[in-house]
Formats: C-alpha cells, structure tokens, sequence
C-alpha cells in the first residue's frame, strides 16, 4: 500500500513539475490534456486497460492467469484515486508557475 501511495505521489511531482513520465503515465497525461479529462480518471482507466490486457494475453499464451493478483487490483483502483486526491490536498506541487 505505501508503493502505491508513493506512486501517487511521485506523479503528482513529475506532472507538477513538468518532468518526463514513464511511457504508460505519458499516454495517460497527454490524453487527459488533450480530451480535457482529470489525469486521475484517465489513470484509473488507462490503469485497468492494462491489467485486462495482461490477463487476456497471460490466458491466450499460457492458459492461466499469472501475474494479475490482489497488487494489481489495488494499484488499478487506488494509484489513479490517490492522484486526484494528491492533486486536490497538495496543490503547492504544482510547480508550472514557476519561473
């Protein structure tokens, strides 16, 4: 759990402070931008297309699920959560006003 609250936040910085994201948060950044949506729900969506996609493609080569577990569910529902919450509580990590 405090991965995950810790990956909020870590998000939260690098968005605030206009820095570069790994790929997948990226994707998620850049459509929440461009479609006017909150990042915290794009994550959250973009975050559970992952983990289906996982499980599809786990089951189509192997059978069986392996790797989407109780983590995966809790990241999936509490990391995009914990981003808006971030975003809301600590406004003052938004550093893009600075010069």
């Amino acid at each position: 759990l405090l991965g995950i609250v810790f990956t909020a936040l870590g998000i939260v910085i690098i968005v605030g402070a206009n820095l570069m994201l790994p790929a997948p948060d990226a994707l998620m950044r850049a459509i929440s931008a461009t479609f006017n949506k909150p990042l915290s729900k794009v994550k959250f969506t973009g975050d559970a297309i992952w983990a289906v996609l996982s499980i599809v493609i786990e089951v189509a080569f192997c059978g069986k699920m392996l790797s989407v577990w109780v983590g995966t569910v809790l990241s999936v529902l509490l990391t995009g959560k914990l981003v808006g919450v971030f975003s809301k509580k600590l406004p003052w990590l938004n550093l893009n006003h600075i010069n």
